[in-house]
């Protein structure tokens, strides 16, 4: 396994409000190079909100002191745990909101969790797919057979975060799959500063190059570059 982050405020905007971490290490602003991990977080604090920098880091660091308690949980006490962490949240910071999107890795299995547009990709036998779910009108509009939703053109509008009178602990997306990859199978995780640059098609193209796992990470932030990094962009590539 080894796990490349990298986290950067973009061309457009003059701070970042991105955070994530590997296991008990908060990184914001910053980049990694590790060889292994059990759990790891994205991030992405709301701009509107008051503070999406201090939500998502705040966030990050309550993980992060207590990662090892995620190891055991099953889905309803990590539902439970992330309730727990957004009650923390709202107490301590008033409307400061974030998304959240990442993975626990156990000896057998792999479970993801999100809420908001932060994403979780797997990337088998060269083939990406999400298994995280997004929370936006956009997806909204789809989930009730809106027509309208071909021609939305706000698909960054947010339907649910930590940290927000729209959370709920039923909202919380966790799944879990057999741990069971072959060599460049990988995990990506990223905020929608990523996403709404790159592809999926482009990020399916770029992670299954034969490269190193550093120039495919570099590819990836030299088109988001190209695209003109309008928002904050962090992500993380867990390859095994």
């Amino acid at each position: 396994m080894r796990i490349i982050g990298i986290s950067n405020k973009g061309l457009k905007k003059e701070i970042n409000e991105d955070c994530y971490l590997v296991d008990n290490n908060v990184l914001y602003d910053s980049n990694c190079d590790l060889n292994n991990a059990k759990v790891t977080f994205i991030c992405d604090g709301v701009s509107n909100s008051n503070g999406g920098n201090l939500a998502s880091n705040f966030v990050c660091n309550e993980i992060a002191s207590s990662y090892l308690d995620l190891l055991s949980k099953n889905t309803s006490d990590i539902a439970s745990y992330i309730n727990g962490i957004n009650n923390k949240l709202v107490k301590s910071l008033k409307d400061s909101h974030t998304t959240i999107a990442g993975v626990i890795l156990d000896d057998k299995r792999v479970t993801s969790i999100n809420i908001g547009d932060s994403k979780v990709y797997l990337l088998k036998d060269k083939k990406l797919d999400m298994i995280s779910i997004d929370d936006t009108y956009y997806e909204y509009l789809k989930s009730i057979n809106d027509a309208s939703y071909v021609n939305y053109k706000n698909s960054h509008i947010i339907t649910a975060c930590m940290g927000s009178k729209s959370f709920t602990k039923k909202g919380i997306h966790v799944s879990s799959f057999e741990k069971n990859f072959t060599k460049g199978d990988c995990l990506f995780i990223c905020s929608d500063g990523v996403s709404d640059m790159v592809s999926q098609e482009k990020l399916e193209y770029y992670l299954s190059l034969d490269e190193a796992l550093e120039v495919k990470v570099d590819k990836i932030e030299k088109r988001i570059s190209f695209m003109g990094a309008k928002d904050n962009y962090t992500m993380l590539v867990i390859e095994f």
